[in-house]
């Protein structure tokens, strides 16, 4: 088989955050057709190996010395860089891509815009890259939430740069993918495909639910308080969970994913809230929950959280953002609710057993017929068949 580079992050099939659950879609499906070597920013070296056959080279992330407010002015305006790819130390970090030899590699596959930029493999005559959700789109979304950012013309500049660097990488690859069809409209660029977010789905769906009331809370935590996730549980907690706690004292909230000390230390007074931090096993705690919420605020891309709980059957209440790009339909599949209305959702299907179960049917059917992973893999593994033993690779 052809040898087949592969640039990601973390530990993929570990999975559990849905950036790594999206890497190991494409990398199950890619070992079937290749072979596999590995360049993974942020690798734990003590993680187990994966199941399929591959090289694994860590490489790490280094950065400059912070700049002074001058040169980050100057920067900011005169460099075609936006701020999130400057002040990184390329030399130090493509260390290990020097030592692998590229040219022996036809093909280059590449996880998002910014670890493509910093492998320095954004020149490769073969490179695929899969875009995920994109970045400037994200960005700008929750600064727009944060700040009245219209007065703020650095910002708008950045962005601009952002979505012009981006724009301008995506636009070398012989082939990229986005996890929705909106941005794939935003970008509109001709090499673009969808690849849709899969879950592994079980067959039957056993729900034992908890004696009390027990709302969730499925997602990575481990950011600031202004990070997508972040943002909108605070959100719930601060102007939804008091209301909950007050109709129905007996119910709990629990939080899990990996958590940062500055959530931890927001959580620790509130009443019957409790982190569990990372899970292995997530189905034990999709099938006890009564319900799971994403209350989303900003971001791209779809939301793994979402497509999990729907598999194991648990009912979800979700804001219009969280649920974009999924093709749900609301009070059948999920209930999609907007912030006015989030809190008196979630009251409501607590108290009706028959919603919830209908619910968790009706998702569970339809992650089965429309996100099922072993029906994405055969597709993936197909279309790469298909680009990948042209007698001219990728070649589209």
């Amino acid at each position: 088989m052809k040898p087949l580079l592969y640039i990601g992050v973390g530990v993929p099939w570990q999975e559990g955050a849905g950036y790594l659950v999206r890497q190991n879609m494409f990398l199950e499906a890619l070992a079937e057709c290749v072979d596999l070597h590995l360049v993974l920013f942020n690798y734990d070296i003590n993680a187990p190996r994966p199941r399929f056959p591959c090289d694994i080279t860590p490489i790490e992330i280094f950065r400059h010395r912070s700049l002074s407010k001058a040169q980050q002015l100057f920067k900011d305006c005169f460099s075609p860089l936006p701020r999130w790819y400057r002040n990184y130390d390329l030399e130090k970090i493509q260390k290990p891509m020097t030592d692998l030899d590229l040219k022996r590699f036809p093909v280059i596959f590449s996880y998002r815009a910014d670890y493509t930029y910093l492998a320095g493999v954004t020149q490769h005559p073969h490179l695929i890259i899969d875009v995920d959700d994109p970045e400037y789109l994200r960005r700008k979304g929750g600064f727009i939430l944060r700040k009245n950012w219209q007065y703020d013309w650095r910002s708008r500049w950045d962005f601009k740069k952002m979505e012009v660097f981006e724009r301008s990488l995506i636009k070398k690859a012989k082939m990229a993918f986005v996890c929705q069809k909106k941005d794939a409209i935003a970008l509109n660029l001709p090499n673009l495909k969808v690849i849709p977010n899969t879950v592994a789905i079980p067959h039957s769906v056993d729900r034992h639910e908890k004696h009390d009331p027990t709302i969730i809370f499925v997602g990575n935590m481990s950011g600031g308080k202004n990070s997508p996730n972040n943002s909108g549980l605070v959100w719930f907690l601060e102007e939804v969970w008091p209301s909950i706690c007050q109709q129905i004292p007996n119910c709990h909230f629990q939080l899990i994913g990996k958590i940062s000390e500055v959530m931890i230390e927001f959580i620790n007074p509130l009443p019957h809230v409790e982190s569990l931090g990372f899970v292995d096993n997530l189905a034990p705690i999709y099938s006890s929950a009564w319900l799971s919420v994403a209350p989303i605020k900003y971001g791209t891309g779809t939301r793994i959280k979402i497509l999990e709980a729907l598999a194991h059957g648990c009912p979800v209440v979700t804001t219009p953002k969280g649920c974009e790009g999924i093709e749900l339909i609301n009070n059948e599949h999920i209930i999609e609710s907007h912030e006015e209305q989030f809190t008196i959702s979630c009251i409501n299907i607590l108290h009706n057993k028959v919603q919830r179960k209908q619910l968790s049917i009706a998702g569970h059917k339809f992650m089965l017929e429309h996100y099922s992973r072993e029906k994405q893999h055969q597709k993936l593994v197909a279309l790469f068949k298909d680009i990948l033993f042209k007698p001219n690779p990728i070649d589209i």
